[in-house]
């Protein structure tokens, strides 16, 4: 049986000639494009939670240096998720908190 994979969405964003995979699942992709997919890597930087905030936004500084810069609030949300930031998303959708 195979695998089930959700839809690509927003590829658009990715440049030009990226949308055309829209509304695709991974099963739909051409072997290559399905090759290309499974081969890319994914870099993951942990950063343990005693971590002092200073050296937490220095490592966001530099991870995001090669590409566009991350907004502070994005930063802030990259750093503090977790209850609270799941409240306050919760809260912006609450029509009495708008």
């Amino acid at each position: 049986k195979p695998r089930k994979f959700p839809k690509l969405k927003k590829l658009e964003k990715l440049g030009e000639g990226y949308d055309e995979l829209n509304n695709l699942s991974f099963n739909d992709l051409s072997p290559n494009r399905k090759l290309a997919f499974e081969s890319y890597a994914i870099n993951c930087t942990v950063i343990p939670l005693e971590t002092p905030q200073k050296d937490v936004f220095d490592i966001y500084d530099d991870i995001n240096s090669g590409g566009e810069d991350m907004k502070p609030q994005q930063i802030r949300r990259a750093v503090f998720y977790g209850p609270y930031i799941k409240l306050l998303d919760k809260l912006a959708l609450n029509k009495d908190f708008q």
